[in-house]
């Protein structure tokens, strides 16, 4: 199955079992793959940021302005270095385009009691057919 982000043009998937995964960026030409793995998480963005569920139905001529707007909400706080967003989109990658889901939501925020910052579960994504990669 085709990964939609083409992870596996960075990634090199080094642990493989079925209750566990491990990825490594690695080297290429004895450079590490900083830009290339920049890239990748960079296309994530828009899936991400706009939801799956939009799809096509986004015209070109509004992404930039609905990808500033989402960048303006996420950064425009004094706690965001703190918040993990970078791992959010790696998540949302990996699970993608290694485990070949669909995503449900991407942030689900809850509170457990009054007075208390809301906590944050980072992705649900389904899939349909049992990871099986020939």
């Amino acid at each position: 199955m085709p990964r939609p982000f083409q992870s596996e043009l960075v990634l090199d998937e080094r642990i493989c079992e079925s209750s566990l995964k491990a990825f490594h960026v690695g080297f290429d030409q004895n450079k590490f793959r900083l830009q290339p793995l920049v890239d990748v998480i960079r296309s994530v963005i828009p899936e991400y940021a706009l939801g799956y569920h939009q799809g096509n139905s986004i015209p070109l001529t509004e992404m930039v302005e609905r990808l500033n707007d989402a960048a303006k909400t996420v950064y425009t706080t004094d706690k965001y270095k703190q918040r993990g967003e970078f791992g959010e989109l790696i998540i949302h990658l990996l699970l993608r385009d290694c485990c070949h889901t669909i995503p449900l939501m991407s942030t689900i925020y809850f509170r457990d009691f009054p007075n208390i910052p809301a906590h944050g579960l980072d992705d649900v994504h389904v899939t349909i057919d049992a990871y099986n990669e020939n």
